[in-house]
């Protein structure tokens, strides 16, 4: 079922489903805490860059076809509208997000570049897993 038929059809199941509801409410707020930007960042340390645009461009239309429909089918042009407190946390953190975001793209490119004999060549590890640690925290995630 595609076209305006599939689209009313999922309205219809966000109306009348609290499970569907609750599949599209996570995907609202989990798009409202990706950033394309930070994507391209991590998509950098691909070191082919044809494969690495190729790859970044498939993603982000993914997203911007996933954020229109979350739209449709919602009626809600604006991500995470409907929950305020989720969305006041996050703006809160996303500053502090995208700061680790950077530092881990950092990390990842020093561990990748690391040479084993190196003075303390776990000082990048343990800091790219703290990295990851802060990150999953600040999504709200466990990791």
């Amino acid at each position: 079922m595609r076209g305006d038929h599939g689209v009313d059809l999922l309205k219809q199941m966000f109306d009348r489903s609290r499970f569907f509801r609750l599949i599209v409410d996570e995907v609202d707020k989990t798009l409202y805490q990706t950033d394309m930007e930070i994507g391209r960042l991590y998509a950098g340390l691909v070191s082919e860059s044809e494969t690495s645009e190729r790859i970044h461009g498939k993603i982000t239309a993914e997203y911007e076809l996933t954020l229109r429909m979350i739209g449709e089918v919602t009626g809600r042009a604006d991500l995470s509208t409907r929950f305020p407190a989720f969305k006041r946390h996050f703006d809160r953190v996303r500053p502090l997000m995208d700061d680790i975001h950077r530092l881990q793209v950092k990390l990842l490119d020093e561990v990748r570049s690391q040479d084993v004999a190196a003075p303390n060549p776990k000082r990048a590890v343990n800091a790219l897993l703290m990295s990851i640690n802060c990150i999953s925290t600040g999504l709200g995630w466990t990791g």
